[in-house]
């Protein structure tokens, strides 16, 4: 039975942005581990900067009211995260995290590859923003049809390459 694609949320990455999308490629406890480590490496006066970054953080959990706080080690580490999720595993530099472009995604239809499960989709940034220097990061889950959504079973699906004038392909494996 064909599963019907669910594009559930839509995240903008950037490679010189800090993408804080938690999902990984590849097992997610090694990478996490190579984070930890290179947190622990890191001279105390970079731990410091990544703590003066959070007071700029807009949370995205509750209590919504900044009346907590995201620590410096969970921010470096979130950013980790994301440089793994882009590709790019890296230590990354202290930086402020800035706000994303506003932006609007159109899924173009769908079709099948080599077995996987194709959608094109435009991505629309304004020009002014550099749309090449972002990348369509994807949380889909497969269901049946008529069946609701898991969240413990959304999967991240990078776009095949940068937003820009074209569109983007995201490859499902309908098997995972």
């Amino acid at each position: 039975m064909l599963h019907t694609p669910v594009i559930i949320m839509i995240i903008l990455g950037d490679e010189t942005v800090r993408c804080l999308a938690p999902c990984l490629p590849g097992p997610a406890l090694s990478v996490h581990q190579r984070a930890l480590a290179a947190w622990r490496s890191l001279p105390q006066e970079v731990q410091l900067q990544w703590n003066a970054l959070v007071w700029n953080v807009e949370p995205h959990r509750p209590p919504f009211d900044h009346s907590t706080r995201i620590s410096g080690y969970n921010l470096f580490v979130s950013a980790y995260h994301g440089f793994a999720t882009l590709g790019n595993e890296q230590v990354p530099e202290p930086r402020a995290f800035e706000k994303f472009p506003p932006f609007a995604v159109e899924v173009g239809g769908a079709s099948v590859v080599e077995g996987l499960l194709v959608l094109p989709v435009s991505v629309f940034i304004a020009a002014a923003f550099v749309p090449e220097r972002y990348r369509l990061l994807a949380k889909i889950q497969l269901t049946q049809p008529g069946k609701g959504r898991n969240p413990g079973k959304m999967r991240n699906v990078l776009a095949d390459r940068p937003c820009g004038s074209s569109s983007v392909n995201l490859f499902i494996d309908p098997s995972i």
